[in-house]
C-alpha cells in the first residue's frame, strides 16, 4: 500500500505501476475508516495490485482532478486507464468480482 502526499505522487503511481487502486478517502468519513481495513485485507490476495490510499483532506485538489463528489471512492486502474469505479456505498463483494474479472483477462 501506499500512502500519497501531493497530486504528482498519484500521477506517477498510474503510470509507473500496471494494476492501481486509488482509495479516496478522509478522517472525517467513518465509513472510510470502516471500509479500508477490509479493502486492504482483501488485496492481500491480490499482489499485484497496488493499493493507494489518498486523504481527500490533505490533498484537496485531488477530488477535482479525479471527480471525486462522494466517500468513500475506489477507482480502478489498468495501465492508467480508469476501469472501475465505486462510491459512498462501496460493494466489496462487486470490488472483489471485478478484480478476479480483470485478473482473469488480463493476467
Amino acid at each position: 500500500m501506499t500512502n500519497i502526499t501531493c497530486l504528482d505522487d498519484i500521477k506517477n503511481s498510474l503510470q509507473d505501476r500496471g494494476f492501481v487502486i486509488l482509495y479516496f478517502s478522509s478522517n472525517s468519513c467513518n465509513v472510510c475508516l470502516n471500509i479500508f481495513p477490509k479493502v486492504k485485507e482483501m488485496l492481500k490476495t491480490y499482489p499485484d495490485i497496488n493499493l493507494v490510499k489518498v486523504d481527500v483532506e490533505k490533498i484537496p485538489r485531488v477530488a477535482g482532478e479525479f471527480s471525486v463528489f462522494a466517500l468513500p471512492c475506489i477507482i480502478m486502474f489498468l495501465e492508467g486507464k480508469e476501469l472501475m469505479r465505486q462510491a459512498r456505498f462501496i460493494s466489496l463483494e462487486e470490488l472483489e468480482r471485478n478484480i478476479k474479472k480483470t485478473m482473469e483477462c488480463y493476467y
